[in-house]
């Protein structure tokens, strides 16, 4: 991936405060999770690598190629989000070039929509809790962090 897309990657994250304690990629095969292995993180990198090798058209139609800068941002904020406990989550190209961040549990669903440059759209749903909302996040991932900490808290 080119250094223009990593450096961008990265002034897009420090502004949303999850700072990486160094530069990771979806093909560095020494990517940890807080210097331990993360049982989640191969599978994650090999759906993000299958993501990087969409062409132009891929949904039959005028779908752009999922943008490297894209894939380096979703991997670095689920470096800064990811528990243990918390489920692998579905990864799904956009149109446009982006993607999601999905997790549909039997009562909770979220949705982090990243499109760069940001603001990203996370959309979140409790049942249980009779909570419900879609956020536009512009300064921080906060809100996204305390999701996925409400689904990793239930297994």
């Amino acid at each position: 991936m080119n250094t223009a897309c990593q450096s961008g990657s990265i002034e897009i994250l420090s502004n949303r405060r999850l700072r990486p304690q160094h530069r990771l990629s979806v093909t560095d095969p020494s990517a940890t999770l807080s210097g331990q292995s993360a049982e989640w993180l191969s599978t994650i990198r090999r759906r993000l690598q299958a993501l990087s090798q969409l062409e132009e058209g891929w949904d039959g139609q005028k779908a752009k190629p999922v943008s490297h800068s894209n894939i380096d941002i979703a991997l670095q904020v689920l470096l800064g989000v990811m528990q243990t406990g918390t489920p692998v989550p579905t990864l799904v190209p956009t149109v446009r070039g982006g993607l999601q961040i999905e997790w549909h549990l039997q009562d909770v669903d979220i949705e982090l929509e990243i499109e760069s440059p940001a603001p990203y759209v996370l959309s979140f749903e409790d049942r249980v809790a009779h909570r419900e909302f879609e956020r536009e996040l512009t300064s921080d991932l906060h809100l996204f962090a305390e999701a996925v900490t409400r689904i990793s808290a239930r297994r």
